[in-house]
């Protein structure tokens, strides 16, 4: 707290009464800033979300003109023909989506990959990769050659001399049947 013991005792008061209404003067002050800028904020958010409101009305009432189908017939023949072409298309190649998933789905943990290159003609695959010790090196290699889908048809035994931080480069074939859309 404030002393004032070098003021005369009249001056003691005066300087109290003045430094408290000061205090209080700065205090009023800064509480209007903060109500203020609180104000503003307010308000910005207001508009913000009514511009929102008011793009989602329009949207909306845009939805329901288009929505309208009265009129409209489908033929449902025409949409089965096109369907099955769809499908043949599809009979004619391969899964990607589902090849890449059935190899994820055998990497350990401590097995990074940095490339898997996929040749459709060849049915060939080639992962690129890094294990974090031997261990999760000789896991992956289990593990592809207990899958039913992978054949290993180059592994880098080499590579299982390094304890940790081993790269590796491994090439699997694959039946293109295992892996067509269903």
């Amino acid at each position: 707290m404030y002393h004032y013991n070098l003021l005369p005792k009249t001056a003691q008061a005066d300087t109290k009464r003045w430094m408290v209404l000061k205090q209080v003067t700065i205090g009023v002050g800064l509480m209007n800033i903060f109500l203020t800028s609180t104000a503003i904020v307010l308000w910005n958010a207001n508009h913000g979300l009514t511009a929102i409101i008011r793009s989602a009305e329009a949207q909306a009432q845009q939805t329901l003109q288009h929505r309208s189908l009265q009129g409209t017939t489908y033929d449902v023949d025409e949409i089965n023909q096109k369907v099955q072409v769809v499908g043949s298309i599809q009979e004619q190649h391969i899964n990607i989506l589902k090849l890449m998933q059935s190899i994820s789905a055998l990497l350990p943990d401590g097995v990074i990959t940095s490339q898997i290159t996929a040749n459709i003609n060849t049915q060939d695959i080639t992962i690129t990769g890094m294990a974090a010790t031997r261990s999760e090196l000789q896991l992956l290699r289990d593990l592809l050659q207990n899958s039913s889908v992978f054949t290993i048809t180059n592994f880098p035994f080499d590579a299982l001399t390094k304890p940790s931080d081993i790269e590796f480069q491994i090439e699997l074939g694959f039946e293109p049947s295992n892996f067509r859309y269903e």
